[in-house]
């Protein structure tokens, strides 16, 4: 949700960011202002029951935002519900629930977008919905959605350029697109491994640079990452690493032996 798709807490108002960009450590450690989105945010990454925490979280933003209509907080709001529906996109089990859940996400990024140009997420979970609708419906070569995708990544990057969210999303952006679309393996490779070198217990990104590197046909590097993960002990989203990258990483490592 996910994500999934660096940075130091600031005030989040009006059109500044939220994350600055030059620390990935607090990317974990964000709060929004008011207390009952910093519990909505909370639910958001619970490791059981979370389909149900997701929407929890997504109806206590929403209650925020009717209750507070002019209030600058509710921008953080918005935040929760794009990362939350990514997340509950990513968790369900058929496509029609997916696309549906990417699509409030995408609705939740352009909020984001509308009333803080400056904030690099709601840009960056702006392409990550839209980048998970169009590996569904196979059309991430199509002209119509590419464009859009890739300008709005490209300026969450000009905003946050050492967000381990972007640069994991520019990585998995350049191993998806084919090379006559600007898609290149040694592009990925490298915003993957910029990312972990800012921290390596970003699990997303060892799994997405562990498919870069199956895709450049380096199976021996690709299960050493993957048996890295799976051995994390401290990832940067609990919840996720546990539902998502684990089970995969551990999958993938089955059928590479």
């Amino acid at each position: 949700m996910v994500s999934m798709f660096a940075i130091t807490i600031s005030a989040a108002r009006g059109d500044e960011l939220h994350w600055a960009t030059n620390d990935p450590e607090p990317e974990r450690t964000w709060q929004p202002g008011p207390e009952v989105l910093k519990n909505a945010y909370r639910i958001s990454q619970g490791e059981t029951d979370t389909i149900q925490k997701l929407n929890q979280a997504i109806s206590m933003c929403d209650d925020y935002i009717k209750a507070h209509p002019d209030d600058v907080s509710r921008i953080d709001a918005y935040v929760i519900m794009a990362e939350s529906y990514s997340n509950l996109g990513e968790y369900q089990d058929n496509d029609e629930e997916k696309l549906k859940a990417y699509e409030q996400g995408k609705a939740a990024a352009q909020k984001i977008i509308d009333l803080a140009p400056g904030r690099w997420d709601g840009w960056f979970w702006w392409s990550a919905n839209v980048g998970r609708i169009a590996q569904i419906k196979g059309i991430l070569t199509s002209l119509l959605m590419l464009q859009p995708l890739m300008h709005h990544l490209n300026k969450a990057h000009e905003l946050a350029p050492n967000s381990a969210l972007v640069l994991d999303g520019l990585g998995l952006m350049y191993r998806e697109l084919p090379w006559i679309a600007g898609g290149s393996l040694t592009k990925s490779k490298q915003y993957l491994e910029k990312t972990l070198s800012m921290d390596p217990h970003f699990t997303l990104a060892r799994y997405d640079l562990a498919l870069t590197l199956l895709a450049q046909s380096n199976k021996a590097e690709a299960k050493k990452e993957l048996e890295t993960l799976v051995h994390e002990k401290d990832p940067v989203w609990l919840a996720h690493y546990l539902l998502w990258e684990k089970p995969r990483a551990g999958k993938l490592i089955k059928e590479l032996k």
